[in-house]
């Protein structure tokens, strides 16, 4: 990666933070935030069917085991024409050893 790619990916806070796509082996976490010495695992789903939620679910838990998190974040975006109060919320689920943070929209 050169400078300045890296310079980009640091520009995503004003403040010590760091955002990166992270890339693990052949599989590939949406998102790694990195601030003050914390990481943040968020995995991002658009819901196409009932499967979309358990899987990533499970797609997130193995990035947290690659990662040694025991915590990480699904973002499930739904196009349905549900009404947003319908759409939005915030609930923490646990996964085996996980706690998974889900935030519908």
């Amino acid at each position: 990666m050169t400078m300045q790619e890296e310079n980009k990916r640091k520009k995503f806070f004003n403040t010590a933070g760091l955002c990166l796509p992270e890339n693990h082996g052949n599989v590939r976490l949406d998102l790694l935030v990195k601030f003050k010495k914390q990481e943040f695992a968020i995995e991002v789903k658009i819901k196409r069917n009932r499967d979309t939620i358990p899987d990533g679910k499970k797609q997130l838990c193995r990035y947290l085991d690659r990662l040694g998190l025991k915590e990480g974040y699904l973002v499930i975006f739904d196009p349905g024409k549900k009404r947003w109060s319908e759409k939005l919320y915030y609930k923490s689920v646990g996964v085996d050893d996980k706690n998974i943070i889900m935030v519908g929209l």
